[in-house]
């Protein structure tokens, strides 16, 4: 009976019980994820993703050739806003689809590779984790990226079972070329599989397919190539406001994917108990070594991890920091599945198995949150200053791209006016600056009163000079915070 259990516990599950389980974890992740859509504001990067969705799909090429990130993402909104409209829930459901789509070929792919164990362990904990949690809630390309990284990496893992099929490296470069045009990062995906490529069972037979395979991601990213070298450029000659790392933020990391060191020490706890199980339980030292070298997906998928997550920390230390979050967030998808097949083999039987998992997700119970907070309520500032504005009072706002932000929350029909926004701002007397130097002085010359909105401006343009400028020119400058790091500024003469 104990081995009965055991082997339905391990064994691969085979058609539609696989689906009805996968199911089951879309289901439930799009379940948890939906109750909060729309409680937090649209905020941070959201209006700039949603400012440009708007536009001529030309414009939305030409603007991602010189700017932050690729093209897909904003292709998709813009269709997505044409069927669904401009509430918050709706704008989100792309993000909230991805992530749930990704809990499920995460359990498919789990199941795949490490077996029914395997499956349940990796999608439950990336449905129990905070983080992903809070990109579903966000509309950003970083849930589109976690839902690609885990489409790659199957079809990378699948190279294992069956060198020979040719679907496995056509479907390889779909997702690396998705990748690439979802965001910049997307290249360490692409660099992990060429990395690991000596670690694939029969090399010989793979490196020509897949050179084959890396010969039409360049050619389909052929069209962008120039601008994400020009943005390379960019970034090592201008930087970005990103810090560079400390070492404590490589275990850190691990810590936010797994909602904190609780969840963390437990799963540490249990892959300690499984190792040494296994070095001095019933299975043999040399039994144990060959049964995991034999699985050469999960060294892979380990070694995946390795260089995607440890590639973004070197590239933060020597060439732009980049190791942050939101940044890092794909790379929990290998993480998961490396944990998954890491407790598979070292855990031996079915009730030692079910104990682990109930453990570590206890364990991320505590750091689970539905509606992880953005920090960025807008309500009352928005509220304040359309109360002090009148028609001839100016407003000031810096940083000068939050201008999206504010219009978005303050008069949508402005934010939707795309092609005229910045005659619109003006218009109603806002402006949008970088530094003080680009107030007109008429403007300020014939205000009695001068509302400054300070959308943390220090900690991208600390040295704008407006808040002194104002003080120069007026008697009375009251200061009133909102939220966490918003700052409105009523200047009177």
């Amino acid at each position: 009976m104990k081995l009965q259990l055991q082997l339905q516990l391990n064994d691969t599950l085979r058609g539609h019980h696989t689906l009805l389980i996968a199911a089951a974890i879309f289901l439930l992740n799009f379940g948890l994820k939906v109750l909060f859509l729309d409680a937090q504001p649209i905020a941070d990067d959201e209006p700039f993703t949603l400012f440009w969705a708007q536009k001529p799909l030309g414009d939305i090429w030409e603007m991602s050739r010189q700017g932050n990130n690729p093209p897909l993402l904003y292709l998709i909104e813009h269709v997505w806003i044409q069927w669904w409209g401009w509430a918050p829930g709706s704008l989100r459901l792309p993000s909230l689809l991805c992530a749930s789509l990704a809990a499920a070929l995460l359990f498919v792919s789990g199941n795949r590779h490490f077996g029914l164990y395997g499956a349940l362990v990796a999608s439950l904990l990336f449905t129990l984790s905070t983080e992903h949690v809070y990109y579903a809630h966000e509309v950003r390309m970083y849930a589109l990226l976690s839902l690609l990284t885990v489409l790659a990496i199957d079809r990378y893992l699948s190279l294992v079972r069956e060198p020979q099929s040719w679907q496995h490296y056509v479907w390889l470069g779909v997702w690396n070329v998705l990748l690439l045009y979802t965001h910049f990062l997307g290249i360490w995906v692409l660099l992990a599989q060429v990395a690991c490529w000596p670690l694939l069972l029969e090399r010989k037979r793979t490196a020509g397919r897949l050179m084959l395979m890396l010969l039409g991601v360049t050619l389909a990213f052929a069209p962008y190539l120039l601008a994400f070298i020009a943005r390379l450029q960019a970034v090592k000659t201008e930087g970005t406001w990103v810090a560079a790392p400390q070492w404590t933020q490589l275990y850190g990391h691990i810590n936010i994917f797994l909602n904190g060191p609780l969840a963390t020490g437990a799963l540490l706890g249990m892959l300690g108990l499984g190792t040494i199980w296994m070095l001095i339980g019933k299975r043999s030292r040399a039994a144990s070594l060959q049964l995991l070298l034999q699985h050469r997906a999960l060294l892979i998928v380990m070694a995946l991890f390795g260089i995607m997550y440890g590639g973004i920390y070197v590239q933060s230390l020597v060439f732009s920091p980049a190791f942050i979050p939101r940044y890092l967030v794909f790379t929990s998808l290998p993480f998961f599945l490396a944990v998954a097949g890491m407790l598979h083999f070292l855990i031996p039987y079915t009730r030692l198995q079910l104990a682990s998992l109930v453990l570590i997700v206890a364990a991320m119970l505590p750091g689970f949150q539905l509606n992880p907070s953005n920090g960025r309520d807008l309500k009352a500032l928005v509220a304040f200053i359309q109360f002090e504005k009148t028609a001839a009072t100016p407003l000031v706002i810096c940083p000068d791209f939050f201008d999206k932000t504010y219009a978005f929350h303050a008069d949508l029909a402005t934010f939707q006016n795309y092609r005229h926004f910045a005659a619109s701002l003006l218009s109603h007397n806002i402006y949008p600056v970088s530094r003080y130097a680009d107030m007109p002085p008429a403007v300020l010359a014939g205000a009695d009163k001068v509302i400054f909105l300070d959308a943390d401006a220090q900690f991208v343009q600390p040295d704008n000079g407006i808040l002194m400028g104002l003080q120069t020119q007026f008697q009375a400058v009251k200061k009133h915070h909102f939220e966490n790091v918003f700052d409105v500024y009523v200047a009177r003469r």
